[in-house]
């Protein structure tokens, strides 16, 4: 597997583990994903275009190098500035955003799904199988947990 590839299928796995996220209410965790997801599809887009990438997150200066390649992606910008907010806010107690609600992390994975597509249809060798975005519903995990000294184990606490 080329590493632009490695990077697309990583892109779409955090958009997998994202949604499930949202099944759990893990909100927070959702939004950041979603944000992950992008900025790992803009990676693979550099890589598959000119064969590197600067270390940078946001996502809007990553927008606009991959749209040095193809200035119709600018169209992506408002869902970027929105994605963007997730990078830091979600990740770090104490930022002064509100926590994500189940409205805004939907509105993350619709935004996500989007930008997602757009760099799929760049290239052939991005592809994205119907079962990539909005896998199957998964049973929710229990959200009361702990690790219990004695066994090392998870139990549920609920």
């Amino acid at each position: 597997m080329k590493e632009y590839e490695e990077w697309f299928k990583r892109a779409k796995d955090d958009h997998a583990f994202a949604q499930i996220a949202i099944q759990n209410q893990f909100y927070t965790h959702a939004c950041f994903l979603f944000q992950q997801t992008v900025e790992k599809s803009f990676k693979s887009y550099l890589l598959w275009k000119g064969g590197s990438y600067p270390r940078i997150h946001g996502l809007v200066d990553l927008l606009n190098l991959c749209s040095g390649h193809e200035p119709a992606l600018q169209s992506l910008l408002t869902d970027c500035q929105i994605l963007d907010q997730y990078y830091t806010a979600t990740r770090y107690p104490g930022s002064g955003a509100p926590d994500p609600s189940d409205a805004d992390a939907q509105d993350a994975a619709n935004r996500a799904s989007n930008i997602l597509q757009q760099i799929a249809s760049q290239s052939a060798s991005l592809t994205i199988r119907p079962q990539s975005i909005g896998r199957k519903p998964v049973t929710p995990i229990a959200r009361g947990f702990s690790v219990t000294p004695q066994r090392q184990s998870w139990q549920n606490c609920a």
